[in-house]
């Protein structure tokens, strides 16, 4: 049987070489001036055993860093804004799907690293810019000035789940978005019309029970509910399948 110092000894052991191992999986240390913005390109290889991706930013000096990561599975923003050096965040992991992780200096300067137990840096952070903005902003109002751009995007295949009454029973379609305007199937390509704007989509059928779609877009995604004329409502969501 061990003596409590031999297991304590052990425990500290073990602890270190744990920490040892997650401080390995860092970028390097940057120097960040006033509004300087990196970015770094983050793969998550299939298959993944990790879920959720720990981001640590550790910073030195006056400097207030600001850490934010773009996840392509669905172009969602996370961000941590906390005043002072040091900031974390925890991202979900979709195999295949890579992060893009930003650092902004928000105020002053100094020196930072950032660090994760769950994935590697690859080629490190790049120095892209200086921005008077954070980088979400940034990508918010490029596609709220875009709406043109938006639209173009939007005409094409989409893989259509909906769920009236949203109680887990749900149905697959394919919808064409067409460029006109209108939208429909390989069968009938003009069963309504739809529109988008500022990061919002709507769409109605023209037959009764005149189903109406609306939801908000998120790059190759949207989501959102509907509704008809006689009251029913439900859920859906859509993911773009391709070109016409």
């Amino acid at each position: 049987m061990k003596s409590p110092i031999a297991i304590a000894l052990l425990m500290l052991f073990l602890g270190i070489a744990g920490l040892q191992n997650a401080a390995a999986n860092c970028a390097g240390e940057y120097t960040g001036d006033y509004h300087s913005l990196y970015i770094a390109e983050i793969n998550h290889p299939c298959p993944n055993s990790y879920e959720y991706a720990e981001y640590n930013l550790y910073g030195e000096g006056d400097g207030d860093f600001d850490l934010y990561v773009l996840d392509s599975w669905n172009n969602t923003w996370y961000s941590s804004e906390a005043a002072g050096y040091n900031e974390y965040l925890s991202v979900p992991i979709h195999c295949g799907y890579g992060h893009k992780a930003y650092v902004w200096t928000y105020n002053g300067s100094g020196s930072w690293s950032v660090c994760s137990p769950q994935i590697t840096f690859g080629e490190g952070f790049q120095r892209i810019a200086d921005s008077e903005t954070a980088p979400d902003a940034i990508v918010a109002t490029t596609t709220t000035n875009a709406t043109e751009s938006t639209d173009s995007e939007l005409v094409g295949r989409w893989a259509l789940t909906f769920d009236w009454d949203c109680d887990g029973n749900p149905g697959e379609d394919e919808l064409i978005f067409n460029s006109d305007g209108s939208f429909g199937d390989d069968e009938n390509l003009n069963k309504g019309e739809w529109s988008a704007e500022d990061g919002s989509i709507r769409w109605e059928y023209d037959e009764d029970p005149n189903p109406l779609y609306r939801g908000s877009i998120s790059g190759l995604y949207m989501s959102g509910s509907m509704s008809t004329i006689n009251g029913r409502t439900g859920c859906w969501t859509a993911k773009k399948a391709g070109d016409i």
